[in-house]
């Protein structure tokens, strides 16, 4: 069966920063010169690690050697303290809201605190289970776990305001917690609250349904997978169930089964069709109106990587390397039966950041992905075209800018105490080089939330130089 992200399962796990490794290359030469940072430097420090943007324009970053969570201004201003993180923390960005994990156990259960720059931190939980968590766009209203026990496998599902204020207990006696058909999957969608949650007895998860308004329940469908994808609009839900692929209205009521030997899929923004694979690792389209499913690839489809903006193509693969997640990849027309094109036969391939430009011009996929450094060839197919170009080797990641523009980061190297990396950008569409922004920043690197800007940290040497970059994309 296809195993395929909702757009808000998608969006979650892009959201969470946790503390690890990053791959290294060899160590930056000593002596060598060093070229300054460019931009606008909107904090002085050096021991920094760039975590995320807020949607609303607040950089979130961590103190290496405090280990505490800070917010400053991306336009400059004063930095906020959020909370202290220990050793093992976890964070993750819902649009305005930063939730952050701290001092958290190996199940990654620990103190949940909330921040936003109009409300300030807030701990919510003594005892929640990271990353399970989700807020509104204009962050009003958070979902979170709450009195999970010391294995991560058992708690209660809290609604409350952005600020934590007003916690309602909306689902209690969760359970399996830690399983993966049993993780809770939240989200939000129009007037609605969803989540995937499990009872002791059952055989697979329920997704269920709360009004914002009165936090009435209504349960769509059980026994079912624990992904799940909703229209544009927010008014309707697809789910994979023993029943094949459904749609179900969002407040509740009788599902439609678009495909019995459907699995899991994404509705299309409009909620007018459903993409979806099936057995036989096939993917299929459906009209939701009436359902009447049609095979867009007969064989050999295991995931997908995305859908182009415009929802006129597939990126998918057949066999992933779970440990190095890296594949073979295809591309498909998500409208009609086609014979995919193979961008990469081999199974070193990856997407490694945003997979379409912001334009939904070109695909940017990497191929030759070493397994120890994971970096490879950055490339852009374009779309109208069917053409191919690689526009870089040696590449970690990548990032839509405007338009067809991106931003990649290259050359990793290890200094003895971090990562730094070149952060470039190129347009996809055109025939130029990529252009270097700054030489050795540090490996992190985010985008202003209109994709304008880049935000970095640099930290060559120990003096004022030292700290958080904002620099416009030419």
């Amino acid at each position: 069966m296809l195993k395929s992200s909702s757009r808000f399962s998608v969006i979650a796990l892009l959201g969470v920063s946790l503390a690890g490794c990053v791959p290294m290359d060899e160590p930056v030469a000593q002596g060598a010169p060093v070229t300054p940072p460019v931009g606008n430097q909107v904090f002085v420090g050096g021991a920094l690690t760039l975590r995320a943007v807020t949607s609303d324009g607040w950089i979130v970053y961590s103190d290496n050697d405090t280990l505490t969570l800070h917010a400053a201004p991306i336009s400059g201003g004063e930095p906020r303290d959020i909370v202290s993180l220990g050793n093992d923390f976890a964070i993750s960005v819902w649009g305005k809201v930063v939730f952050a994990w701290s001092n958290k156990n190996l199940a990654s259960v620990g103190p949940l605190t909330v921040w936003t720059s109009d409300g300030g931190p807030h701990t919510v939980s003594d005892a929640s289970l990271a990353p399970w968590v989700a807020a509104t766009m204009d962050g009003s209203t958070i979902l979170y776990l709450d009195g999970v026990d010391a294995a991560g496998q058992s708690g209660h599902l809290v609604a409350a305001a952005g600020d934590g204020s007003s916690p309602l207990v909306i689902l209690e006696g969760l359970t399996g917690l830690g399983d993966d058909g049993c993780r809770a999957v939240l989200g939000f969608a129009g007037a609605y609250a969803l989540a995937a949650h499990c009872s002791s007895d059952a055989t697979g998860a329920t997704i269920s349904s709360f009004g914002l308004s009165s936090w009435t329940r209504a349960d769509l469908a059980s026994g079912a997978a624990n992904t799940w994808s909703t229209d544009g609009a927010g008014t309707k839900v697809l789910v994979a169930t023993k029943a094949g692929t459904v749609v179900v209205p969002i407040d509740g009521g009788s599902p439609a089964t678009l495909d019995p030997q459907g699995g899991t899929g994404m509705l299309m923004a409009d909620g007018q069709s459903a993409i979806y694979g099936a057995s036989l690792n096939e993917l299929r389209r459906s009209p939701v109106g009436s359902p009447s499913p049609m095979t867009l690839v007969g064989n050999g489809v295991g995931g997908l990587y995305g859908v182009s903006p415009d929802e006129s193509f597939v990126l998918f693969y057949g066999s992933m390397d779970a440990t190095h997640l890296v594949s073979d990849m295809y591309l498909s027309s998500a409208l009609t039966p086609t014979t995919p094109v193979t961008l990469s036969a081999k199974a070193t391939a990856g997407v490694r950041g945003d997979a379409f430009t912001s334009d939904g011009s070109h695909v940017l996929y990497f191929t030759d992905i070493e397994p120890t450094t994971q970096t490879g060839s950055l490339h852009a197919f374009a779309l109208a075209s069917q053409a191919p170009k690689v526009l870089a080797r040696d590449v970690s990641q990548t990032w839509a800018a405007t338009g067809s523009k991106i931003v990649f980061n290259d050359h990793y190297a290890w200094t003895g105490r971090r990562v730094h990396a070149d952060v470039r950008t190129v347009d996809a569409a055109g025939n130029t080089e990529p252009e270097l922004i700054v030489a050795q920043a540090d490996s992190e690197v985010f985008l202003s939330p209109a994709r304008d800007q880049i935000v970095y940290t640099w930290s060559l040497d120990d003096g004022p130089r030292a700290g958080i970059y904002v620099v416009d994309i030419p």
